[in-house]
């Protein structure tokens, strides 16, 4: 029951916890909006206007995901942590980008396209680098997620979300 690992009550949750970090993503999916100090009443405010979010550090917020991350960690000897992706609304995300570790994505509530390039970032370049001819790239999968889905995001890949409603997602960095 993937409803037991998070929902919008853990988000409640996590909103009054000070271990975890919020962003806000623009709507237009190219910039983290700040949030001083953490703001819980800012942070609301984003979520609630349908702003897509992401929260770091959320391995702590219940047993179920202390496990989970527990779990990763001992099968694959990685250090893991979860972040939570989210909108109440169709927000975009972040453009295809890469990142250091590799990613387990579970898609807990809504539908997300997603697409995971074969192109990825070489290890010369710093993970910041950003690819300006995105035309360039070239899918190698592409899959929409529904809610119990998983998918494996290898490292420095390209990859990107295309979330179209009101969605939930873990995202397992190790």
């Amino acid at each position: 029951d993937i409803k037991k690992y998070i929902s919008w009550d853990v988000l409640n949750d996590a909103i009054n916890s000070n271990i975890v970090h919020w962003e806000i993503i623009s709507h237009d999916g190219k910039n983290k909006i700040d949030i001083p100090q953490q703001n819980k009443s800012l942070i609301k405010d984003y979520v609630n206007a349908g702003y897509t979010f992401v929260i770091s550090r959320c391995s702590v917020l219940n047993n179920n995901l202390k496990y989970i991350t527990s779990a990763i960690q001992k099968t694959f000897h990685v250090s893991a942590d979860i972040h939570i992706y989210g909108s109440k609304g169709g927000s975009r995300s972040f453009g295809p980008h890469a990142d250091m570790p590799a990613n387990f994505i579970i898609q807990i509530e809504g539908e997300t396209e997603w697409v995971v390039f074969k192109n990825k970032v070489s290890t010369l370049l710093s993970l910041y680098h950003r690819d300006k001819n995105n035309n360039k790239l070239e899918p190698m999968i592409e899959q929409r997620l529904k809610p119990g889905d998983l998918i494996y995001v290898p490292s420095r890949y390209y990859h990107c979300a295309l979330p179209d409603s009101p969605r939930l997602s873990i995202s397992i960095p190790c």
